[in-house]
């Protein structure tokens, strides 16, 4: 029969069992469910009324066995079902042909039915069930998922949704890497490429920023520590023999501080005294957009990029200088956004990607009046609850707007800017709640393109460094398996061991005690910092508890006011504390300068360390003078020889008189 009979047979509706008869050419035809058509004669007579009879009875016999022959294949499952009945709703022999292919590998529950064909689902993600009398032999000429695809393309088969009955695995993984801060070594950058492949990464996302080798007038904007053009190509090099797709970003609009605090580019900014975003309205603003892409794809184009990501996230600054002031801020934002999603089409053949953030505030009117339709955005959220930050109505705007679109989990990064070890419970149940968001959004779009697991150094260009990248290695590998297999448990947590090359029993909980001791490319940086956050918490908890008695204050220091008893009560404690913090200190110093320049190993050092011992130190030193009645050690705590001493009452109370108090002294 035709494709029209099939669709006549859809939109006759017909109930499970039933029959309906349409007019078609020449004559009736009655369509039965399963897709059969027969033709019925005109002005047949009792004979031909009890052949047709016979015919039913035979009819509803095939039917009745196709039932029982659809529901033992299916399992039981009313989606398999479902899936069948369109399959019986295809010409003889091809819907044979498929049936005998696809159902023989659906019931060993490997493959899952998706708008665009049937997915293999990794060995071991989903129970096998028993197998039955019903067992079809597989069709020995389809061995694979691609040959599965091609025979569904060849036998035209009806498509309905069904991304809200299957369990959807991303087809895109993509790593991504903040190099703004704490850049690490290219030799390093490569064998963490070699573990997340491993792990199911499928392409990398790199966020240049300012370790990009810009040259020309954009030369001042790159960091002194930068790659260099043959470090970025030999990143690239080990991306493309590892296969992994390559998406790098480029900052267009806001979180350009790299650029806009240099004195070259300070006129561009959309504020005077703030570097965040730059003028939409600034041709000049435009031509630095442009130059800094071109020179970031001219060292990406021979490696054969789709996408170019283009920022505009977080947008803080609009509407404020007088050339924008006149302008709405919708208008401000996505005319820029505009402008440089057709550059990047045109002048580059790419297609570009956006953060989503700014676009939630739109209303679907604003998003429709504009070219975007080619855009791809890429929806990120880091909490749990994905859906708290984008409801279900914002994904309908999103699918009326733009034909594809991106999901973005985070592994470190995004639940505090001070961080030493990324949560790992957190940020697993954030990749798993995605999965949920791709199963019940996907079939909205042409294509959910995939998801973006985020790895933020700091949160933007002036903040300190949070959970370095070797710190954040575990995390990564497990959100990795999960979002690629699906795994969850005692079996996710076994298999990022093996990945991870983790040693010992582990009682599968998704805790850096069930991993173990492994054995990853920075994994000295790790053991380090595990050793440096019960450091700092020790830290914080002993001096807060000093500092909250009655003989060891700023004020008992600075006036050697205080009882040598209780200072002996307390010595040996400080003594370990600050052994302690100097311990750690050359642990990591050694370790991250296997992984990081020098001048990030110095200024991570400086920001987790630093601060610890030189108060340490001082409370220990102060102390220890107080107890001795020695000479005074550390000058800057204006120990002074007597309390009672004027002079040494002046310099403290200077506040007083700077603030306009009266006091004795001034």
């Amino acid at each position: 029969i035709s494709p029209r009979h099939v669709d006549l047979v859809e939109e006759a509706e017909v109930p499970r069992g039933g029959e309906a008869t349409v007019e078609s050419g020449k004559a009736p035809l009655r369509l039965l469910r399963d897709g059969r058509a027969r033709t019925l004669g005109r002005g047949c007579g009792e004979a031909g009324r009890g052949g047709r009879r016979d015919a039913e009875r035979r009819d509803a016999k095939r039917r009745d066995s196709e039932e029982r022959r659809s529901s033992a294949l299916a399992g039981g499952r009313p989606e398999r079902f479902a899936d069948y009945r369109r399959i019986s709703a295809l010409p003889g022999r091809k819907r044979d042909a498929f049936r005998r292919t696809a159902f023989s590998t659906a019931r060993s529950e490997k493959w899952t039915f998706l708008e665009d064909g049937l997915q293999a689902e990794p060995a071991g993600s989903r129970r096998t069930p028993e197998k039955s009398s019903a067992d079809i032999t597989p069709d020995p000429r389809v061995s694979s998922n691609e040959s599965l695809r091609e025979k569904k393309k060849e036998v035209d088969l009806p498509t309905k949704d069904t991304s809200s009955r299957t369990s959807v695995l991303p087809k895109r993984r993509i790593v991504h890497f903040d190099l703004k801060g704490a850049a690490p070594k290219a030799d390093y950058l490569v064998r963490v490429l070699e573990l997340v492949k491993g792990a199911g990464a499928t392409g990398i996302l790199l966020e240049w920023e300012d370790a990009f080798p810009f040259e020309g007038r954009l030369g001042g904007i790159a960091a002194r520590d930068r790659y260099s053009v043959e470090e970025v190509e030999r990143v690239l090099d080990a991306a493309g023999r590892l296969r992994l797709d390559v998406i790098p970003l480029v900052q267009t609009f806001g979180h350009l501080e790299f650029v806009l605090k240099t004195r070259e580019f300070e006129s561009l900014r959309e504020s005077p005294g703030d570097p965040q975003a730059l003028c939409p309205s600034d041709n000049e603003s435009r031509a630095m957009v442009t130059e800094t892409i071109d020179q970031v794809m001219r060292v990406h184009r021979r490696y054969g990029p789709t996408h170019l990501h283009v920022g505009c996230d977080e947008v803080f600054l609009l509407g404020l200088c007088p050339r924008c002031r006149s302008r709405a801020k919708n208008d401000l934002f996505l005319s820029h956004v505009e402008f440089v999603a057709h550059y990047v089409r045109k002048k580059h053949g790419l297609i570009p990607i956006v953060w989503d953030d700014m676009f939630r505030k739109l209303s679907p009117s604003d998003l429709a009046d504009r070219d975007l339709a080619f855009v791809e955005p890429m929806v990120w959220v880091y909490a749990e609850d994905v859906y708290k930050f984008v409801p279900a109505t914002t994904w309908n705007a999103y699918a009326g707007a733009f034909d594809r679109v991106w999901g973005a989990s985070a592994f470190k990064g995004a639940f505090g800017e001070t961080l030493v070890l990324p949560p790992l419970g957190r940020h697993l149940q954030n990749n798993l709640k995605w999965l949920e968001v791709f199963r019940k959004e996907a079939g909205k779009f042409q294509e959910f393109r995939g998801i973006v697991l985020t790895g933020w150094q700091r949160y933007d260009h002036f903040a300190v460094l949070c959970e370095l990248l070797p710190a954040g290695i575990p995390s990564l590998v497990l959100d990795l398996v999960a979002v690629a297999s699906g795994r969850k448990g005692r079996g996710l947590v076994q298999e990022a061991r093996r990945i991870l090359s983790c040693d010992g029993e582990s009682a599968g909980e998704t805790t850096y005690e069930g991993l173990g001791r492994c054995d990853f490319p920075g994994h000295e940086i790790f053991e380090a910092a595990r050793r440096l956050q019960p450091l700092e918490e020790r830290f914080a908890r002993e001096t807060s508890a000093l500092r909250s008695k009655g003989w060891y204050t700023p004020y008992n220091l600075r006036h050697r006011f205080t009882s040598p008893m209780r200072i002996r009560e307390v010595q040996d404690r400080l003594a370990s504390l600050v052994e302690s913090v100097e311990s750690v200190g050359r642990d990591l110093h050694s370790a991250l300068g296997l992984v990081f320049p020098t001048a990030t190993v110095e200024e991570y050092l400086e920001q987790r360390l630093y601060g610890m011992w030189e108060e340490a130190r001082e409370l220990r030193d102060g102390l220890a003078a107080v107890a001795a009645r020695g000479p005074i050690r550390n000058p800057e705590l204006n120990l002074s020889p007597s309390s009672a001493n004027q002079e040494s009452r002046t310099q403290p109370l200077s506040f007083l008189s700077q603030s306009g108090i009266p006091n004795s002294t001034s």
